[in-house]
C-alpha cells in the first residue's frame, strides 16, 4: 500500500474538492467520445468540439482570471464546478437528441469550466504554497485523484451499461455539489489580492511559453485525445472503462516517488525521465490495435505523465509563487494557442483526408515531439534568482 506524504494544511480543502469533482467527471469523462459517437456523432464533430472549446477558451482567461482576482479563488472553482456539470448535462442531452446545440454549449461550458477552475487553482496554490514540501503535497493530493480514477470509470461504466446515461449524469452531479460544499470555509485561507494583469505573453520567460506550449500539445493527446482512440477501437462502456482503471492504477506509486525525489531536489531528473519514457510511448500509440496493448500502453503512459507532471507543476508554482499571476496569465495563454494549434491543425487533417487513422497517427506523432519541449522550462531556483 502507497503512503501518503505529508500534505499542507491549506491545500487539504482544496484537494478534497478538486478530487470529488475529479470522481464526478471521471463516471463521465472518458465515455464522452463514445457517447458521441453512439449518438451518431462523428469524428469530426468531436474535433471541433474541442477546436470551439479551445478557441472559446483563449478568449475567456483574461477576464476571468481578473475575476478570480477580484472575488476569490474559492469563488471560481465553485462556479467552475457549476459550469463542469452544465458541460455533463450538454453532452448527455446530445446522447438523448442528437442535437448539434448541445455539444455547441457543452464544448462553451468546457471552455468556462477549465479557465475558472485551472486559473483558480494555480493562483491558489502558488500563493500559500511551502516551498519545501510541494512535490509532497503536489504528489498526495494526485494519488488520491489517481485512486479515484481507477473508481470513476469502473463506477461509469456499471451505471452507463446498467442503467443509462441519465443516471450516469445524476451521480455526476451529486458528486459536483459535493465538491462545491467541500469549498465552504475555504475564504479564511484564500487570500484575495488584485494584481494588475495584462493579455501579454511578458510574464513569463520565452523558454517557459514555449515549454507550456510543448506541455500542453503533449497532454492534450495523452488525455483528452486518448479517449477518442478508446471509443473508436474498443467501443463499448465495459472495455473504456477498464483500460482506464487500469491505467489510473498504474500511476500511484511513480507519483509517490516522484513527491518524494522532488523534496530531495531532484524535480529536473524527474521531469527528464518522465518526459523520455511519455515521448516514446506516442510512438508506441500507433501500434495500440489490440485490448492489450492499448491497456498496456495506456497504463505506461498514464504513470510516465504522473511522474514527470508532479515536477512540472512543482516548478510552475514556484516560478508563479515568485512572479505573480501575470506569470500565469502568460502561461495560460500559451496553454489555449497550443489547443487551438493542436485541434485546429488534427480537424484540418481530418476534413481534407477523411482518414481517421491519419487523424490519430499525425496527433501521436505530433505529442512524440512535443514532449521533449517540456524540458525548456526554467528550472526551479534559476528564475526566482534572475529577478
Amino acid at each position: 500500500m502507497v503512503k501518503l506524504l505529508p500534505i499542507q494544511d491549506e491545500l487539504v480543502r482544496l484537494g478534497i474538492a478538486l478530487n470529488l469533482f475529479r470522481l464526478g467527471n471521471n463516471l463521465v469523462g472518458v465515455f464522452i467520445p463514445l457517447v458521441i459517437l453512439q449518438s451518431g456523432g462523428k469524428l469530426w464533430m468531436i474535433a471541433g468540439f474541442y477546436t470551439l472549446y479551445a478557441l472559446t477558451k483563449l478568449c475567456l482567461n483574461l477576464p476571468l482570471m481578473r475575476f478570480i482576482q477580484q472575488r476569490g479563488s474559492h469563488i471560481g472553482l465553485g462556479l467552475g464546478f457549476a459550469f463542469g456539470g452544465l458541460e455533463l448535462a450538454n453532452i448527455l442531452g446530445y446522447a438523448s437528441t442528437s442535437n448539434s446545440f448541445f455539444l455547441i454549449v457543452g464544448a462553451l461550458s468546457l471552455a468556462v469550466t477549465n479557465s475558472l477552475i485551472w486559473n483558480a487553482q494555480h493562483v491558489f496554490i502558488s500563493r500559500v504554497m511551502n516551498e519545501t514540501t510541494k512535490s509532497s503535497s503536489i504528489a498526495s493530493i494526485e494519488i488520491i485523484g489517481q485512486s479515484l480514477d481507477v473508481l470513476g470509470p469502473i463506477l461509469g461504466a456499471v451505471i452507463g451499461s446498467l442503467f443509462g446515461a441519465s443516471w450516469l449524469l445524476l451521480a455526476a452531479l451529486l458528486l459536483i455539489v459535493c465538491a462545491v460544499i467541500a469549498l465552504r470555509n475555504m475564504s479564511n485561507i484564500d487570500p484575495v489580492r488584485a494584481e494588475k494583469i495584462r493579455y501579454s505573453l511578458d510574464g513569463a520567460p520565452f523558454r517557459d511559453i514555449a515549454a507550456n506550449f510543448c506541455f500542453n500539445i503533449e497532454t492534450s493527446v495523452g488525455v483528452m485525445l486518448w479517449p477518442i482512440y478508446l471509443a473508436v477501437a474498443l467501443k463499448t462502456f465495459g472495455a473504456i472503462g477498464g483500460v482506464a482503471a487500469i491505467s489510473a492504477a498504474a500511476t500511484i506509486l511513480t507519483v509517490s516517488l516522484a513527491g518524494r525525489r522532488g523534496d530531495q531536489g531532484k524535480d529536473r531528473s524527474v521531469l527528464r525521465e518522465g518526459v523520455v519514457v511519455s515521448s516514446a510511448v506516442h510512438v508506441l500509440r500507433v501500434v495500440a490495435t489490440t485490448p492489450l496493448l492499448i491497456t498496456v500502453i495506456g497504463s505506461i503512459y498514464k504513470a510516465s505523465l504522473a511522474y514527470f507532471q508532479n515536477s512540472w507543476t512543482s516548478t510552475y508554482y514556484s516560478h508563479a509563487k515568485k512572479h505573480g499571476s501575470q506569470y500565469i496569465m502568460s502561461m495560460e495563454i500559451a496553454c489555449d494557442a497550443a489547443y487551438l494549434t493542436l485541434w485546429g491543425g488534427l480537424l484540418l487533417v481530418l476534413s481534407l483526408s477523411g482518414s481517421s487513422r491519419l487523424f490519430f497517427v499525425s496527433a501521436f506523432g505530433v505529442a512524440a515531439i512535443a514532449a521533449w519541449g517540456c524540458l525548456l522550462i526554467s528550472p526551479q531556483g534559476q528564475l526566482e534568482s534572475a529577478s
